[in-house]
């Protein structure tokens, strides 16, 4: 979750982000709080707040943490836990599919590093299953794209992921291996819209025809 809305004040705050309750992005109002619990010695201090999806309505205990250098506080976790599983669409093949909730789960525990390799995992194994050529993840992706399995823009998105993932893994002497926690959202997101639009939407629009054409068949045969 990003913590929003906050006040340097009193250390209230609002927070953005997926809902441990109804597993979907929302904005969650700020509820009731802060508590407030002082820094000391190396420990920074830290705001307890509930909060309301505006979804669901499920509420949830946010704790952010601050230095004493810092004006506002930065989300450290929050209860109940998020199931990252739940949040994930099941037309996704179960292989590719599991790699990304690994995926999830690590950034969930601040391991981004981890995050981007498993996002890189997940990316290879779709591409495997869509029966890309090559060895290496790079010609796997660009063989996709020739054959017209996957958009220019969805390459693009893949060799992100690809690159990022591959910093994940190898650590560089320049510095560029390092790996944040906003590359971590961002990988994230790249990976599940890249799966929205290769595994998701054609499920739903498969879906839709054939409800479409159940409907055709049943009003002709009717007579309506």
């Amino acid at each position: 979750m990003d913590l929003v809305n906050q006040n340097p004040g009193n250390g209230a705050f609002s927070a953005r982000g997926m809902c441990p309750h109804c597993s979907l992005p929302s904005f969650h109002s700020f509820v009731v709080g802060p508590f407030i619990r002082g820094a000391e010695g190396d420990r920074p201090a830290e705001s307890n707040v509930l909060v309301q999806c505006q979804n669901c309505r499920g509420v949830t205990y946010v704790v952010g943490t601050r230095p004493n250098t810092a004006t506002f506080y930065d989300y450290k976790e929050s209860f109940p836990l998020q199931d990252p599983e739940a949040s994930v669409d099941k037309t996704i093949l179960s292989g590719v599919r599991d790699d990304f909730v690994e995926a999830l789960k690590c950034k969930s525990v601040s391991a981004y590093k981890a995050t981007v390799v498993m996002c890189r995992r997940a990316l290879q194994a779709s591409c495997q299953q869509l029966g890309a050529s090559g060895t290496r993840l790079i010609s796997q992706i660009d063989d996709l794209a020739t054959k017209g399995k996957i958009t220019t823009a969805l390459k693009e998105m893949a060799h992100d992921i690809r690159k990022l993932g591959n910093d994940g893994a190898h650590p560089d002497e320049d510095g560029l291996g390092e790996v944040t926690k906003e590359d971590a959202e961002d990988i994230l997101e790249f990976t599940r819209q890249y799966f929205e639009h290769v595994y998701v939407m054609p499920a739903r629009s498969e879906a839709y025809r054939k409800r479409r054409e159940a409907l055709t068949a049943s009003l002709k045969s009717s007579g309506a």
